[in-house]
């Protein structure tokens, strides 16, 4: 026969099962909490989630309030340094505006690339894959092997004023569908040039520049 338990053993093996389910009931609600806050720390930056689109299965990601700033950071480095600080406060409002990209392809001719790393870096930080050329040579290359959802190119380049409208007039002809954003602090009047050859659109400004690529990318 069972022994009975006496009251005091009775006691504390209560008190132990109480202790039990109160240290399981803290540690539920702790990681319930703490769900609720990355959760919502995640609703609030915009967390990164990645998904298919049709019919050329692009991947898109949602813009984190930490891309947002390092972008910022940029825009603004670039702006600096370029003395052209146009646009900024419209280009922020563009970008908070903006939720899912597309992780799109660029491929950037300019011949003096160093000129452009804050902005370069810019774009890297939306998540986009930022293809560098020298020259219109390099560039046909690359589109020979490579396929690029966008194309950024300057105007001038190795003492030819005309190389970059050659080369959109190239590049449209080639492929119509493919938008061409023109990066250029050359004279205004040169914009028309370019629309003319098939620029989809004239950037003289960092500012401007990012509004144009968001314009492509974004969902």
């Amino acid at each position: 026969m069972r022994p009975k338990r006496t009251l005091h053993e009775l006691v504390e093996v209560d008190t132990s099962t109480n202790l039990v389910v109160l240290i399981l009931g803290i540690l539920v609600i702790a990681a319930v909490v703490g769900l609720g806050l990355q959760l919502l720390r995640g609703r609030a930056g915009g967390s990164v989630s990645g998904t298919v689109e049709g019919p050329g299965f692009k991947t898109s990601i949602t813009v984190t309030r930490t891309q947002r700033e390092d972008v910022l950071g940029h825009l603004k480095q670039a702006a600096e340094e370029t003395g052209r600080t146009a646009g900024l406060a419209q280009a922020e409002q563009r970008l908070q505006a903006t939720r899912r990209l597309v992780r799109a392809s660029v491929l950037w001719i300019d011949d003096h690339p160093d000129n452009n790393i804050e902005e370069n870096l810019m774009l890297r930080e939306l998540g986009l894959v930022v293809t560098q050329t020298l020259s219109s040579e390099g560039a046909a290359r690359y589109l020979e092997r490579a396929a690029f959802d966008l194309i950024i190119t300057d105007l001038g380049r190795k003492g030819d004023p005309e190389a970059g409208l050659k080369d959109i007039a190239h590049l449209t002809a080639s492929d119509p569908d493919r938008p061409i954003v023109v990066y250029t602090f050359d004279p205004a009047e040169r914009a028309d040039g370019a629309r003319a050859a098939g620029a989809a659109a004239v950037s003289e400004t960092p500012a401007a520049l990012l509004e144009a690529v968001l314009t492509h990318v974004a969902g």
